[in-house]
Order: C-alpha cells, then structure tokens, then sequence
C-alpha cells in the first residue's frame, strides 16, 4: 500500500480530524508538522500546486486535498452523496467514476471505503 503522508499544524481542528479519520480507520500514516517551519511550508505547498491551507494529504504520488476531501472519500461509502462530489473525490485521487467499486458509487448503508483502494 502507498505510503500516506499529511501535512499539519499544532493547533489546526482539521488537521485534528484529518488525523482521527485515519486512526479510526486503522491506516498508518506520516504527520508532517509545518508548525512555524517556513521550508515544510513552501514544500507542502509546491507538492501541493500551490494549496496553502493544512492539512495537506497524498496517498503516494497522488495528492488528495485536504480534510473535505478526506471525509468526502469515506462518507462515499458511508451513505448517499451527490453525484458530483462522489466526482469530486474520485478525481482528486485519479480515476473515473465509472471505476469506483459499485459500492462507493450506489453506497451502502454501514459500508466504508477502504483506503487501500486508492492507494495503489
């Protein structure tokens, strides 16, 4: 599985639930603390095409936004969502609609998208 990596700060609340997402979901990732770090900074936001805001998180080479983006990619298989942001979140992770598991695209109730998934 790729390697999960997501930049934060100390006291960001997204960041917060960012981080909390993935821990519930059991998936191991890197924090990368930006806190006052100009350098991690400027880095986060060239690996990021320019998005400021924290966190930051990519599954390997495939940046994945931030933390709307992170609960749009769950909730996709939590419970029904607009077409468009089911889209959204299948584009910001590199690949179409059409080749999400039925299950993301005609969600399920108590289902979850497993990460693994995008991570290949």
């Amino acid at each position: 599985m790729a390697q999960i990596e997501i930049y934060t700060t100390r006291w960001c609340p997204y960041c917060h639930s960012a981080k909390a997402l993935l821990t519930r979901k059991g998936v191991t990732f890197t924090e990368i603390d930006v806190t006052g770090d100009r350098e991690g900074r400027r880095k986060m936001v060239d690996r990021a095409h320019g998005r400021y805001t924290v966190p930051q998180i990519f599954i390997g080479a495939t940046h994945v936004g931030g933390s709307d983006e992170l609960h749009d990619l769950d909730d996709a298989g939590n419970r029904s969502l607009r077409r468009g942001r089911v889209a959204l979140a299948a584009r910001r992770v590199g690949c179409a609609v059409a080749d999400l598991p039925s299950d993301v695209k005609a969600p399920r109730p108590n289902t979850s998208v497993r990460f693994e998934r995008y991570a290949e």
